[in-house]
């Protein structure tokens, strides 16, 4: 769902779409967005979430993950927010 309401655009048809986009070698964005018929931005933000949900851990920012993009680890914070371990 777009954070503007509902899409037009059903889950199915955008997933056949990154898989398009990835099936084209040397494709672009704007090439294969034309062919299904959406904007290059569009199908950019779909192909950025697939792949984004691909990876490990997905959906979750490093930080919940238990580590701090510094690597500190942060999974012993107490309640003020201060952590204590590394």
């Amino acid at each position: 769902m777009s954070r503007w309401g509902t899409s037009k655009y059903s889950p199915e048809f955008r997933a056949d779409a990154v898989a398009l986009y990835h099936a084209s070698p040397g494709g672009t964005y704007a090439s294969v967005a034309k062919g299904v018929g959406v904007n290059y931005g569009t199908l950019r933000t779909w192909v950025r979430d697939a792949e984004q949900a691909a990876r490990p851990g997905a959906g979750r920012p490093a930080l919940w993950r238990g580590r701090t993009c510094t690597g500190r680890d942060v999974t012993a914070v107490d309640s003020r927010g201060n952590f204590s371990g590394d």
